[in-house]
């Protein structure tokens, strides 16, 4: 039963979810939690059901300035790139080290050296589909 239930939430990501939702509400602190907790989930399930390909919500956590904040802490030199074994951290965090699917976890095995606009694009794109606002998409039940 506990295996059952193990496999359940790490299906459907509800762990994650829980946490994201957690760390969103730490960081913004709503006056009114259960609205902003309905209002996440409606927009998870909008663009999920939206008809525009490719359309991802975006991570909760994790904004386009906050991926600079995490390149430029890489780079804290400013030549505007950083080697790929930089990213063992950011990857390891994230739970995208050895995830095949993971566009920063491909860029870190080919070894290449990686520049700002890349690393933003790419994060957003891991962290978004390896998400749990992403998770049970069209094979839903």
């Amino acid at each position: 039963m506990e295996n059952e239930a193990q496999e359940y939430l790490k299906k459907h990501k509800i762990t994650e979810f829980l946490s994201h939702a957690t760390e969103s509400m730490v960081y913004t602190r709503p006056p009114r939690v259960n609205s902003y907790l309905i209002k996440m989930l409606k927009e998870m399930k909008e663009v999920r059901d939206s008809d525009e390909n490719g359309q991802m919500p975006e991570h909760p956590n994790i904004k386009n300035m906050n991926a600079i904040a995490l390149f430029r802490m890489l780079d804290p030199m400013g030549h505007g790139k950083v080697p790929a074994s930089s990213l063992k951290e950011i990857l390891d965090v994230y739970s995208l080290f050895d995830n095949e699917n993971s566009q920063l976890y491909q860029l870190y095995v080919k070894d290449e050296d990686i520049y700002q606009d890349d690393f933003v694009a790419r994060l957003n794109h891991d962290l978004k589909t390896n998400s749990c606002y992403w998770a049970v998409a069209a094979t839903e039940e």
